[in-house]
Formats: structure tokens, sequence, C-alpha cells
């Protein structure tokens, strides 16, 4: 450097991105754990209970989001896959330093529920019979100039 010489420094901040992580969500039968389900749909929320974004696992049952924030999330099972039943419970995750990439691995149970059989035969009877009395007391009725 010369003597006298200026010297000219810039001194500026740049603003790193703020530190991300994500998590990976495998959807498995509640029974056998290497069946894996596609087709299920979770919503993304954020911490205030907005949505953030919507995931569907694919034909390995997975998925994987995209990078978020450090912070509190909440998943909710929107759509579950063909046959089996919604989550009960939405999925509380917190992304940290620690933990960049959480791994949650969903078991789902199969949807067993059977339909009551309503309005089928056995309702008939009940129907033949009422029609049948009320035509018996409109006879009687008639018969006996009750009306």
């Amino acid at each position: 450097v010369e003597k006298d010489a200026v010297i000219e420094i810039k001194i500026g901040n740049k603003k790193l991105p703020d530190p991300t992580g994500q998590f990976e969500i495998e959807k498995v039968d509640d029974k056998d754990s290497e069946l894996k389900l596609k087709g299920a749909v979770f919503q993304v929320l954020d911490k205030e209970g907005k949505e953030l974004s919507r995931l569907t696992t694919d034909e390995k049952g997975k998925v994987i989001s995209s990078q978020l924030v450090l912070g509190k999330y909440t998943i909710k099972e929107i759509k579950a896959p063909n046959g089996y039943m919604l989550l009960r419970d939405p999925i509380e995750i917190e992304i940290t330093e620690a933990v960049k990439t959480q791994k949650i691995t969903v078991k789902n149970a199969k949807n067993n529920w059977v339909i009551p059989n309503t309005g089928g035969s056995g309702t008939t009877i009940f129907y033949v019979i009422g029609i049948m009395l009320m035509f018996g007391v409109l006879y009687f009725c008639k018969k006996n100039r009750i009306l």
C-alpha cells in the first residue's frame, strides 16, 4: 500500500437464509408394515393453522415435504387410501436444528365397517299388515255407518 493512498472498503451484511428442514412420511398397513399404501393425502399446517401444502404418497407409500423453516407443524390426513380409514388424530411434529429430516411411519387400519341393510324385505310385512289394518278399520266403519 502506498503512502497517502486511499483504500476503499465496502462492508455489508447479507442475511443468511433461515435454517430449514423437512419430513418424510411412510404410509403402511397396520397389520403388515411391508404393505405400502399409495394415495394418502396429507395437509401440512403451520403453527397458526394455515395450510402450507398438500402431499400425496407414491407407490412406495412415501412422500417428502418441501424445505420448511424450523418450527412446529401439524399434519392431517385428509384422504385415506382406498379401503382404509382416515387417521383419527393429526400428527404434531417439530423440525429442529438437531433433526433436519423427521421420518414418520403412519400405520393405517382397514375400513371393516359393515353398514346395516335398511329398508330391506324385512320391513315389507309390516307395510302389508298396516295397510290391511287400515282397510279393515275403514270397512268396519262403513259397515256400521260410523263414517
